[in-house]
């Protein structure tokens, strides 16, 4: 054991009643009665418990059998996380999360919907909005909807890691930043950065700021008009098929181009 740098810590041996039972390779081992035996997972959750893919997960994995002793009992959990991931997938194909985001003068927002449909039906539900006034330096507009625009990705990653399911994901925006490859100041660049490190450029796509649900919380209104507006049920155009949604490409407006770096040309004589 010395040449194979074992170091010999402790003996165990049996019919010893200092320690009845020690571990051994992951499993227990009751040196009293010369047995090996596995610990049951702890499972005591009520009924009305939610039951997740990560508690089933945890469950299956809690139980370290390499032998085999408990095979039959750990195939059930098994069996319910893999038609678990099953039905989430077939979710995943119905559902998808739409993030919207937009600026005015006085702020600039972000909200999502969840659109779900199932046999010809579709149903849209507002899951997360969040609004913030503009700095008292007042941007320009362009900078509003970039701020917007990164509240956007980062609720969409908080959803995507709360729901836990693979859903695709569309951006609604009226900014082209994201999506130009131009060599950006630094306040556009390092916002455009984590908004590409948390999204895909391809899932973002330009909405009408008329159709656009963000406009709504990012200028203000009073209760009256929110309960009028019906917001909260998303846009008219989202319970149609996707070849009825807004399909114009984001365009960079020309205060917009102003926030390129500036390059430095240097002539050698």
């Amino acid at each position: 054991m010395n040449a194979t740098l074992f170091e010999l810590r402790c003996w165990a041996h049996t019919g010893t009643k200092h320690s009845e039972t020690q571990n051994v390779l992951g499993l227990k081992w009751d040196t009293e009665t010369d047995e090996l035996y596995c610990v049951s997972p702890e499972t005591d959750m009520g009924i009305s418990d939610n039951i997740s893919k990560r508690k089933l997960l945890s469950i299956v994995n809690s139980i370290y059998d390499p032998i085999g002793f408990t095979s039959p009992a750990t195939l059930l959990p098994k069996l319910l996380l893999q038609e678990a991931w099953r039905y989430c997938m077939e979710i995943s194909k119905k559902a998808t999360l739409h993030i919207f985001t937009d600026a005015s003068a006085h702020g600039y927002a972000c909200c999502s919907f969840l659109r779900c449909e199932d046999e010809g039906e579709v149903k849209v539900s507002l899951i997360s909005a969040k609004a913030r006034v503009a700095p008292v330096q007042r941007p320009t507009i362009p900078r509003l909807e970039l701020l917007g625009a990164a509240i956007g990705a980062r609720i969409a990653s908080t959803i995507l890691e709360a729901l836990d399911l693979p859903l695709k994901t569309y951006f609604w925006t009226v900014l082209g930043w994201i999506t130009n490859t131009e060599s950006w100041n630094t306040f556009v660049g390092n916002r455009v950065k984590e908004i590409r490190e948390l999204t895909k450029v391809e899932d973002w796509r330009f909405v009408p700021g008329d159709v656009n649900p963000a406009d709504l919380p990012s200028r203000s209104c009073n209760w009256f008009e929110l309960l009028q507006s019906k917001w909260w049920e998303g846009p008219k155009w989202l319970y149609k098929p996707p070849e009825f949604w807004p399909s114009t490409e984001i365009t960079l407006p020309d205060e917009a181009m102003k926030e390129r770096r500036k390059s430095v040309v240097v002539n050698q004589y």
